[in-house]
């Protein structure tokens, strides 16, 4: 290993050699570290139209800012009084550190310039934290992560390959931001090792990810009532209701975002609202607002969209995909019978 200490300590003279032994020795950990992704992310480089060391020169660069001849990056980073207390191996971990921050910082802002599309997501991730809709997730003071207000500890960055595997793995088809949100704060307290934060574009393109490879997947055929009695199918209709509405008590009542009687009242609208879509000629054509006002009485369209409708749209999707999971259950269950 080069003498690192010696290195940063000379570095910060402009175009020393010093500094252009910190630059090679970045630029090599940068590479080193891109080889490890390339398999995922060979799609960036070929539209980056870079070779591999070129794009690791891309990520460090801003590393290397001056101001008055000075590293003003690495001047912050490690102040020079803080240099003589850590060993060579420890300075090379910090600097690897550094380095892997921003490799990822530059794939990621890559891929927002790239892919357009990916900002969608973004701004959606955003407004579902700001909105409240998941207690204790917030956005940091810089605007680059999600993290857990309540219970937030010291620990290692949590990689984002684990995430992406923990996501996948205990959430296989999220239809609603607020879905998400609250999968992404389950897994901040499973892992008890890492620190409780998310860089947001690196969940961004998870999501992203995570939706591409449920499109490539075979659409499973909708399921209807054909086979039941209209009295069993306001029966089931009103027991996946019930469900949703139990899974759902404690982040809406026991947390006072909804008081217990208007939480009821919700799930009322939930229930025609599935009625009218799966049992024919029942209300056919009506819209949530309408189904709304016949439970809460002359409420305002306006007031409808400003206050309830996230409420009851969330509510009547988490209700709906409850209802179908049971019925497509049922009828795998039935045919497995009958072969």
């Amino acid at each position: 290993m080069q003498n690192i200490r010696a290195i940063l300590s000379g570095a910060n003279n402009a175009g020393s050699k010093s500094e252009q032994l910190l630059v090679k020795l970045c630029t090599d950990i940068a590479e080193a570290y891109l080889k490890t992704k390339i398999k995922k992310h060979s799609l960036l480089l070929n539209l980056a139209n870079s070779s591999l060391r070129d794009f690791a020169i891309d990520c460090i660069a801003e590393l290397f800012e001056h101001r008055n001849q000075e590293l003003i990056v690495f001047e912050k980073w490690l102040p020079v009084e803080e240099l003589d207390k850590l060993t060579d191996g420890e300075l090379f971990i910090k600097l690897r550190r550094l380095v892997f921050s921003r490799v990822n910082d530059h794939i990621y802002n890559s891929y927002r310039s790239y892919d357009p599309s990916l900002g969608k997501i973004i701004r959606n991730i955003k407004r579902g934290i700001k909105s409240g809709s998941v207690e204790g997730l917030v956005i940091s003071e810089n605007g680059q992560y999600i993290v857990l207000e309540e219970g937030s500890r010291d620990g290692l960055e949590m990689p984002v390959e684990l995430f992406s595997m923990k996501f996948s793995a205990r959430f296989k088809n999220p239809s609603h931001i607020t879905d998400i949100l609250e999968n992404l704060r389950a897994i901040f307290e499973s892992l008890e090792e890492y620190k409780c934060s998310i860089d947001i574009t690196a969940l961004a393109l998870i999501i992203r990810e995570h939706y591409t490879a449920i499109q490539d997947e075979e659409t499973p055929q909708h399921i209807d009532f054909g086979v039941y009695l209209n009295e069993e199918t306001e029966a089931i209709i009103s027991n996946r209701v019930e469900q949703t509405k139990k899974d759902l008590y404690v982040t809406y009542v026991v947390k006072n975002k909804l008081s217990d009687s208007e939480f009821s009242a919700y799930f009322m609208v939930v229930y025609n609202i599935l009625l009218s879509y799966f049992k024919e000629n029942k209300d056919m054509g009506k819209s949530y607002f309408e189904h709304f006002n016949e439970v809460f009485k002359n409420t305002s369209k306006d007031a409808y969209r400003a206050k309830h409708r996230k409420f009851l749209e969330y509510f009547a999707k988490k209700a709906r995909k409850n209802l179908e999971l049971f019925l497509k259950t049922e009828n795998n269950s039935a045919n497995r019978l009958i072969g």
